[in-house]
Parts: C-alpha cells; structure tokens; sequence
C-alpha cells in the first residue's frame, strides 16, 4: 500500500525513470515542470506544462491512489477539475473521463518509480516498536537532523504563540493581561493548567493588578475563585484568607467560583495546586511589574532569579488548609523557572517582539543554555542518535513525535524525505 503524500512527493521532485514514463495509452510523457504543489482545494498540481505525445500541455495535474478516486471525490462534477492534463494513479483500475466525454491521460507512478525508491518508502512505513525509520534514523547526516530540529522547534513556538494573539486581542492589547493569563496556566500544568487559566480570566488583570500590594488579598482571590475556601476552617489564617474572599466578593461582583475541580490527585506535594497558587500570587506581589522585568531579562540574557520568590509564611509549614507539615520555604525551583521560560514566557517574549516589529535573538541564546528536558520522547530520540544538545532540540523532537511520527507524516518530515533522497 502507499499513500497519496509519496506519490507527491515523488511527483514534486521528479523521482521518476524518465524512460518509463508512458501514459497508459503508450504515449511518451515529457516534464517540463511538474507544477506548483499547491496542498489547497482543488487539483494537487497547478500550472504543469508537460508534452504528451507530440502536444505540449499546460493545465493541472491530479494524483490518486486509485483512478476511481477521481469519481468518489466527484471531480467530475467540480469544475475546478476541469483543466486537468494529467492523472496521477498507483492502480489504473478504470478510465477517467472529463465533463465533456474526454479521457483524461494517465500515468501509471508505480510503473516509473524507481526500485530503489520505493523499497525505502516501504521501509520508512514498516511497522516498527516506536516510530518508522529508526532503523534508517541513525544513517541521516547530523546536519540535516539539526536543521530539521530548528525548522521544527520554530514551528512548535509558532503554535504556542497563536493563541496569544487571540488573548492580545481580548485584553484590549494588554501585555501585562497575557502575561497573567498565561503564566496562571502555566503555573497549572498539564493537569490544572486549563482550571488555572479558567481562574486568571474571573479574576481579570485588572483586578488582580488593584489588589497587588496586598499579598493576603492576591491569594484570597486565587484560592476563593479555585473554590478551595469554605466556612469551616481552623486555622486562624485560613479563617482570614476566607473572610478576604467574601470581602473581596462584595468588591468586585464578578467574582465566582470556577466549574472546573482543580486537582490534587497524583500531584506531589510541591505541585499541590494550593502551592503553586501561593507561589502565583507572592511572585507578583513581588514582581508586581513582571511583564517589564521579563522583558529586560530575556532581551538582555540576563538571569531570571526573579521568578525564584518564596511562599508566604503560612505555606511554608502547609500544603493544604489546617494541616501543618515540616517548614520549607517551598521556593519556586530552578527546573520550573526554566518549564515556565520554555512554554510561557520566550512564547509571549517572541510574540512581543513580533508584535512590535523588532525581532531579537537573544533569548535563543538564553534557551541554548539550558539543558533538554527529562522526558520519554527524548531518551528515545537520543538512543536513535537524534541529539538533543539543548532545550530547544527537546522541544523540537517532542514536535517530531507528536505531529509526524504519530501521524505517520513522514513525505513531509526533512528527516523522512532525506531517508528516501539517499537511494
């Protein structure tokens, strides 16, 4: 079997023994120009000139697995199909017609796909234990695996920037606002972050910001929109943080518990999301202009120690209301300073600097620094000699995995298609 993305492919760079290639008529087929790859509605190819017989052609061309694909797509009724000159199949199992009566010539690809070719392909998609071609992986030039890491890393940035925009655009082009919105869900993690996020939005920033130099009243707010206060607590702070949240309440009445449950199941404790709210909110009571000092730190390469802030007193004996544990100062660490810089903050730092139209590199340089991520896709990555020297390799090869490997994408993956360039 193969797929339609290889016949494209192979089409698109001209793969093919020109010595072969025949239509299915027994006419001699010269390529001029295999047309524009357009990937959009309407014919594969757009604007090929190609010498069919002895008649130079210049239209579009269509590519199929099987022939009768071209009537249960109902092409013959779209007129977008009617200026096709070529058909692209892998099994010739019926002839084709245009609206108008006339055949439409074909070319039969596995005919002049060359041996070599094809069998990479078959080994690229044989079914292995994790992904297609670990078994070629290790014979692909270091360069074209680096230059494919950054072009993926690139583009997993420009997926975690686009929701940005829309976030820029509902706080009336806050920074400021994005930021609080961003770094709440990243405080979250996977399992809260989306409960956290819920929580930044009741709150809105510009409430937040009012109640900034009041680290109780900036932690009422967190824990009393997560639903996490009620009336029956011992401890005399917890009493107090629940009697701000009904003062508070009364101030702003937006203000409501969210419907989503924040978790606390198979989180560790340092993760608990009463700790990570507690950080939240001493980190901007200390940082309280912390768009700005991220800005400066990430545009100059400078140390982002900042975010590094304690909890307040009553979290360092606590994980949870009215049971005190040993004191720690439970500090936000080091590895979720460098979680928050990867997936929050060089994100919102990139989108800015776009958005101002002065792109800077220097947080390229800030990230080069720090070390990959521990992670199941990047061991296996690094055990197939796909090195991660750095932070952004890992989120590069977390790309690879998630939106080629798994999708079995390979005709548009640099590592893939060099795979089948070395025949």
């Amino acid at each position: 079997m193969v797929k339609e993305d290889f016949l494209h492919f192979v089409w698109k760079n001209q793969w093919l023994e020109v010595s072969k290639l025949q239509t299915v008529c027994g006419k001699n087929i010269i390529v001029h120009h295999p047309g524009q790859y357009t990937q959009l509605s309407g014919p594969d190819f757009f604007n090929a000139q190609i010498t069919i017989g002895n008649q130079k052609w210049a239209g579009n061309v269509e590519v199929h697995v099987n022939a009768s694909d071209w009537y249960i797509h109902q092409h013959e009724e779209d007129v977008k199909y009617h200026n096709v000159i070529l058909h692209l199949v892998w099994n010739y199992d019926v002839e084709v017609y245009q609206s108008n009566e006339q055949p439409i010539p074909v070319l039969v690809l596995k005919n002049a796909i060359p041996l070599e070719v094809f069998k990479n392909y078959q080994n690229l998609i044989a079914p292995k234990k994790w992904i297609f071609c670990e078994n070629s992986l290790p014979n692909v030039p270091e360069l074209i695996k680096s230059k494919w890491l950054e072009t993926l890393y690139f583009e997993r940035l420009q997926l975690k920037t686009e929701p940005l925009l829309t976030s820029l655009e509902n706080t009336k082009h806050n920074w400021e606002a994005v930021l609080f919105l961003e770094l709440s869900k990243g405080f979250g993690l996977n399992t809260n972050g989306k409960a956290f996020n819920e929580i930044a939005n009741i709150i809105t920033w510009e409430t937040f910001q009012k109640e900034i130099s009041h680290l109780k009243h900036l932690e009422a707010l967190l824990f009393g929109v997560a639903g996490l206060l009620n009336d029956s607590f011992q401890d005399q702070y917890a009493k107090e943080i629940n009697h701000t949240w009904q003062y508070l309440q009364a101030k702003y009445p937006q203000l409501r518990t969210i419907t989503t449950t924040v978790e606390f199941f198979k989180h560790r404790p340092d993760n608990f999301p009463t700790i990570r709210l507690a950080q939240l909110a001493s980190l901007y009571y200390h940082q309280p202009f912390l768009f700005s000092k991220l800005i400066h730190s990430i545009e100059t390469s400078s140390s982002l120690s900042f975010l590094q802030v304690e909890v307040s007193d009553y979290w360092k004996s606590h994980y949870t209301f009215d049971h005190e544990t040993k004191l720690t100062k439970k500090k936000i660490s080091n590895s979720f300073s460098q979680l928050l810089l990867v997936n929050v903050l060089v994100p919102i730092f990139y989108s800015y600097q776009n958005y101002l139209g002065k792109p800077s590199e220097g947080w390229i340089e800030v990230l080069e620094k720090i070390s990959p991520e521990k992670y199941h896709i990047v061991d296996r990555f690094q055990a197939l000699t796909l090195k991660c020297n750095n932070v952004m390799d890992s989120q590069a090869v977390i790309q690879l995995k998630n939106n080629y490997c798994d999708y079995k994408k390979c005709m548009q993956c640099g590592i893939g298609q060099k795979i089948l360039q070395n025949t």
